[in-house]
């Protein structure tokens, strides 16, 4: 069993129009990288132009966001779920 990430929609197009990926167990940060290397075209939504991430993403594990867990260094274990959602900004 291996930790699941669900892929919004939006990005589907990116990464062969999968809906979830199973990635090994880590720390987020390992999830997220090993993410973007087996679907490369998905990094510049994840991360930007100096290498950080993303900073307008939420990013759930089970349900919790990350910001209560250990944020980055959360360590993610078989079975857990991992929800990336793109925020929206904009309009007036």
């Amino acid at each position: 069993m291996a930790v699941n990430l669900r892929i919004p929609a939006i990005w589907r197009q990116h990464s062969d129009w999968v809906s979830q990926v199973d990635l090994p167990e880590g720390t987020l940060t390992e999830i997220l990288l090993a993410l973007v290397e087996k679907y490369p075209a998905l990094r510049p939504y994840f991360y930007t132009e100096k290498g950080e991430v993303e900073p307008k993403l939420l990013i759930f594990v089970n349900n919790e966001n990350i910001r209560y867990l250990d944020g980055m260094a959360t360590l993610l274990k078989a079975g857990d779920e991992v929800y990336i959602i793109p925020t929206i900004s904009g309009g007036s």
